[in-house]
């Protein structure tokens, strides 16, 4: 399939908060896709609504929700009416597939439910980003970079919103202290709202500065940004941070360099809010109690683990109760690069690590580019690996689902402009080396 089939219709839909103009089935399973996904925080938070005691721990009917939801999209998504001649899937994709044989390896070992748990979330994810994939190049799933962009952002604006409603009554505020609406803990909340605040300040970059549009983007990013400071979540602030700074650093001639001083502004619109809303009964929500005490132990836990990493360097140990091994109660590694290291080893992470490498590389080539409509989602993606790196982004089903989506939406589109050298470029080298997947 060549580049210019897709990159023409798909480039009328890159144009902000405009809906299309016409209503396929393939347009409509997209909608529904990406408002599954969305309303999924607030699916979460039914048990806890006002009257009703906290869920201690909900995460077992989320993850199965997750991957029922992830298997009607592999279903719909007409993957299953593609010739598999026709999925046009390189062969470095296919490293994917060892960090899971990995895994069922350490399941027939273990044969415990955490492990089997794991290996089937795997499976479902990779079959799940795949089928997305071929979908939107075989036009059976009209879904655009701004609409998989957009269902991050609703996700956490509508969560957000559900926060506010909930925790200005006193009561329910006292009640539920440092356990928030959903999940069990409040640091969970940061693994979808930090990419949509990325979102959404990203998408100011798209519009004139003062234009409605930006302005709105700009507000729903400060809301977004107080939630962040009440709730205390530090990784979420330092992973925005530093996706600001590689966009307008990495952006040639600097020219998205509106998003540095859109983040200041909504970073400060954000604390304000934050620190005049009523005071939280848990003295673990406010980003300012929580500042001198920043690495909460990651450090201590990271060299423990890889201590224990040494004696299984190659194939790791499977995605195990960590807590044993540091004698705490953490569930995973809270960084990805240690979390592979210790779940898959050395051999499982040298098939991972190449394809974030060349995801990275594709994102940077289409940085360079003149064409705006996918710095959105490369900002929620960037986000998403960079918070990765301080806490458990990639390691819970719903984040992992939204980040598939990203990816497999950004790499099916393969946005290109025409007279862009750099893009050219890129696509001869991928037909010359064979090493991704995507378009030709």
């Amino acid at each position: 399939m060549e580049i210019k089939e897709l990159s023409a219709p798909m480039s009328s839909q890159s144009c902000g908060f405009e809906r299309p103009a016409a209503f396929s089935p393939a347009n409509l399973h997209a909608y529904l896709i990406c408002f599954v996904l969305a309303a999924l925080p607030l699916l979460f938070s039914y048990r806890f609504w006002p009257g009703h005691d906290p869920v201690s721990d909900p995460n077992n009917e989320q993850f199965v929700l997750i991957l029922f939801i992830q298997i009607c999209a592999i279903i719909l998504s007409g993957v299953l009416r593609t010739p598999p001649r026709h999925w046009d899937i390189r062969s470095i994709f296919f490293l994917s597939l060892v960090p899971i044989a990995i895994q069922a390896g350490h399941t027939v070992v273990q044969a415990d439910m955490m492990a089997v748990s794991s290996l089937l979330r795997w499976m479902v994810l990779i079959a799940f980003g795949t089928s997305i994939y071929i979908g939107i190049r075989d036009r059976h799933l009209i879904l655009s970079n701004d609409m998989a962009a957009m269902a991050v952002a609703g996700a956490a604006l509508a969560y957000a919103t559900l926060f506010v409603l909930i925790y200005a009554d006193q009561q329910e505020r006292d009640r539920l202290e440092s356990i928030v609406i959903g999940f069990t803990n409040i640091r969970y909340t940061g693994y979808f709202v930090a990419p949509a605040i990325a979102i959404l300040l990203a998408f100011t970059t798209r519009f004139a500065t003062l234009d409605r549009r930006s302005l709105v983007a700009l507000g729903f990013a400060a809301f977004l940004c107080a939630f962040t400071f009440y709730t205390g979540t530090r990784s979420s602030v330092l992973s925005v941070t530093a996706t600001i700074l590689a966009l307008a650093l990495f952006s040639p001639r600097f020219r998205l360099w509106r998003l540095l001083p859109a983040f200041l502004v909504a970073g400060v619109i954000g604390y304000a809010l934050a620190s005049i809303a009523p005071p939280p009964a848990d003295s673990s929500f406010m980003i300012s109690s929580r500042l001198h005490k920043m690495d909460s132990g990651r450090l201590q836990i990271w060299l423990m683990l890889l201590q224990h990493w040494t004696t299984a360097p190659l194939f790791g140990f499977g995605e195990i109760d960590i807590g044993p091994m540091i004698g705490g109660f953490v569930a995973q590694a809270h960084n990805s690069v240690v979390q592979n290291l210790i779940s898959v080893g050395l051999v499982g992470s040298l098939a991972i690590w190449p394809l974030v490498a060349i995801l990275f590389w594709r994102m940077l080539q289409s940085l360079r580019s003149e064409e705006r409509s996918d710095v959105p989602l490369m900002a929620g993606i960037t986000c998403m690996f960079a918070h990765s790196m301080l806490d458990g982004s990639l390691f819970f089903s719903y984040p992992l689902a939204l980040c598939a989506l990203m990816i497999a939406t950004f790499l099916a589109h393969r946005p290109t402009t025409p007279n862009s050298t750099a893009t050219e470029a890129s696509a001869q080298d991928d037909q010359a080396s064979g090493l991704a997947f995507g378009p030709r």
